[in-house]
């Protein structure tokens, strides 16, 4: 987000995150917020700024640059849910139809990274995935491989779920 667009600033200004090792923490700055538009939190700035993913502008120029790629969309769940924002605040899943409208437009694909929202459990994935489908699965933009043209998907974080609690929705003995 940014101030021109959103009216706000987002993303680009959040804090520097503490390192996890108390040794390598105490080097470095951290806890500090980054100051928008000039100081932002990325290692390169972009060409067009400190933009607005909800820009269409910025939208089309992204989905024409990446129309030979595949789109991986960072998201963190269903809009309807509490637990879906990420970790500044942003519903991801708002996102979605305006990208996948673009995307259709350039002939880009996208996939879903789904990410560790509080709550999220096998459970909560299959319901995460039959939502994207049922929402999002008849667009010409949904990445899909292989002979089956099935649909792909990332699970940020899947090993914060045990192997036993994914069986009960993929192993096909386990479903019920």
């Amino acid at each position: 987000a940014n101030q021109n667009i959103d009216g706000h600033w987002n993303h680009w200004n959040h804090r520097i995150l503490p390192h996890w090792e108390a040794k390598t923490r105490d080097a470095f700055p951290h806890d500090i917020q980054y100051n928008p538009p000039l100081d932002i939190g990325s290692c390169f700035y972009p060409s067009r700024g400190a933009y607005s993913s909800v820009d269409p502008n910025i939208l089309d120029y992204h989905m024409r640059e990446l129309m030979d790629y595949v789109l991986v969309v960072s998201w963190w769940g269903r809009a309807d849910l509490p637990s879906s924002k990420d970790g500044e605040g942003f519903v991801t899943d708002k996102l979605v139809p305006a990208i996948i409208k673009h995307a259709e437009k350039y002939g880009t694909r996208i996939t879903f990274l789904l990410e560790p929202y509080e709550g999220r459990s096998a459970r909560s994935t299959r319901e995460d995935l039959e939502y994207i489908l049922t929402s999002y699965g008849n667009s010409s933009a949904l990445y899909r491989h292989g002979d089956k043209n099935l649909p792909v998907f990332y699970i940020y974080d899947s090993y914060l779920t045990s192997p036993t609690e994914w069986a009960t929705i993929l192993d096909p003995q386990s479903i019920h």
